[in-house]
């Protein structure tokens, strides 16, 4: 229902979870919310019905269990119990083992802290781990006449479908994209900082003096 209308690229790899949550505790509640704001999948077990979803978990435990598609190392997809902040330590291990362990190697994977969605992703890392939306998308061909005295770009801009029913402040944004299909790569897509302060040529100066 949150996402109506619109393309979500989840950007993760993770795995399989079953949460299992206080269903009274309004910061399980959030926390999963969270979680599934940012993860492909998970589902909700609330832990006053564990002892009747049991049978359920445990086959999604076992439908999840399985080779990785497309993988030929016999790399497996290992579903994760997720436990939640609320549920005391000392519980876990009880309710994971009389409600969801199965008699399987590698198939139980306790999970008993929450992943720390609100930090930022590492600058090593190729994919970003928050998710990216998108309303639609539009590829436009150009000329661009680099030798005019000043040198543009015109195209219609994208606007979702859902936007005009309401008003008020905007709450979407373009992101262009530009590839110089010539040979001389001439069109810069990003200005340095200070661009309109005319010190650049004296900063390079400085460094062929040296």
């Amino acid at each position: 229902m949150g996402t109506s209308g619109l393309d979500v690229d989840f950007n993760d790899q993770s795995e399989p979870t079953l949460f299992i949550l206080d269903a009274q505790e309004p910061k399980d509640l959030l926390d999963f919310w969270n979680y599934r704001a940012v993860h492909r999948s998970g589902l909700a077990i609330p832990v006053q019905w564990l002892s009747e979803l049991s049978d359920f978990c445990k086959e999604f435990i076992v439908q999840n269990h399985r080779p990785l598609p497309g993988n030929s190392h016999g790399v497996m997809i290992h579903p994760i119990s997720m436990f939640s902040r609320s549920i005391p330590e000392k519980e876990i291990e009880a309710l994971h083992s009389n409600y969801l362990k199965l008699d399987k190697d590698g198939a139980n994977t306790l999970q008993t802290w929450y992943p720390p969605i609100w930090r930022p992703s590492p600058g090593f890392v190729v994919r970003k781990t928050r998710p990216t939306i998108a309303a639609a998308e539009k590829r436009v061909t150009v000329t661009v006449n680099l030798e005019a005295d000043k040198p543009s770009i015109q195209f219609e801009a994208l606007q979702p479908d859902f936007a005009v029913r309401f008003g008020g402040n905007a709450r979407w944004a373009n992101v262009v994209r530009m590839r110089d299909w010539g040979s001389k790569d001439r069109i810069a897509t990003v200005f340095p900082t200070d661009f309109r302060v005319k010190v650049l040529k004296r900063f390079l100066d400085s460094i062929s003096s040296e």
